[in-house]
């Protein structure tokens, strides 16, 4: 495994701890929400933070495929 490889690994591991509080899951559901990334129309001023959304959504793939849908019921239930 490649020194990349095992970085990816730690930040997913470090993901999955953060999605593991309350806390964790509302501050990536606040940078998602700020990100836009659903956005019909996006903007020059939205395309970086639309691109940082993405990397966060790839970010929960890549620990788990299950934290972005659960992180939505999650959110949606608790608003």
């Amino acid at each position: 495994m490649s020194t990349e490889e095992k970085d990816h690994e730690i930040l997913c591991a470090n993901v999955r701890a953060i999605m593991q509080t309350r806390q964790g899951k509302e501050f990536i559901w606040e940078i998602l929400s700020y990100a836009e990334i659903y956005s019909s129309m996006p903007g020059k001023f939205t395309a970086g933070k639309r691109d940082v959304g993405l990397k966060v959504l790839q970010l929960l793939e890549d620990a788990d495929s299950k934290l972005y849908p659960n992180l939505l019921l999650e959110m949606n239930n608790y608003a």
